[in-house]
């Protein structure tokens, strides 16, 4: 058939796998290239979620009491049980906005989430004096110093936060 002819009704009624194919083609082609970025940003956010906990179960400080005796404060003994559960939350939400990435709710959540964790670690620095502290409700002077817990739990939801902003417009302009 030349394409001046007109198809008869047995070859109009037939389907065009061939524009079918096409088709289905660039649909796929254009939602896995728009995809692509959330996917990345999601990777990165769900990896660093993953030393935010880590740091929230971390030494966050070391402490000397004045009389030589030394103790260790954990994170997960502190505001780090809220850093540990806001970072599973967000680790949730980024593995479902990994697996589908044009989801606003969980891209949304994970920086709400991520965001609650910066602040709290900015918070812990600037509670925990750094050189002279009342420890435990005692009355006694303790030197003091930062664990790597917290600075790894801070410095991990701020990015994760700042990729979390970046994710979520990629994933609202989808």
């Amino acid at each position: 058939m030349t394409d001046r002819e007109t198809p008869s009704p047995e070859q109009a009624n037939q389907p065009d796998f061939e524009a079918y194919a096409h088709f289905r083609h660039e649909i796929l082609t254009r939602v896995h290239l728009s995809a692509g970025p959330a996917r990345l940003l999601a990777t990165v956010a769900l990896l660093s979620t993953v030393f935010v906990v880590a740091g929230a179960f971390g030494p966050w400080m070391h402490v000397e009491e004045v009389g030589g005796n030394t103790s260790m404060l954990r994170g997960v003994q502190t505001d780090g049980a809220i850093v540990a559960i806001t970072g599973v939350i967000a680790f949730v939400a980024f593995t479902l906005t990994l697996v589908r990435p044009s989801s606003v709710p969980a891209a949304l959540t994970g920086l709400i989430a991520s965001a609650a964790s910066a602040l709290i670690g900015a918070y812990s620095w600037m509670i925990f004096d750094q050189s002279i502290l009342g420890y435990e409700g005692t009355s006694r002077i303790t030197q003091a110093e930062t664990g790597w817990g917290l600075p790894l739990t801070t410095a991990a939801s701020a990015i994760t936060t700042i990729v979390a902003v970046a994710l979520l417009r990629r994933v609202e302009n989808t």
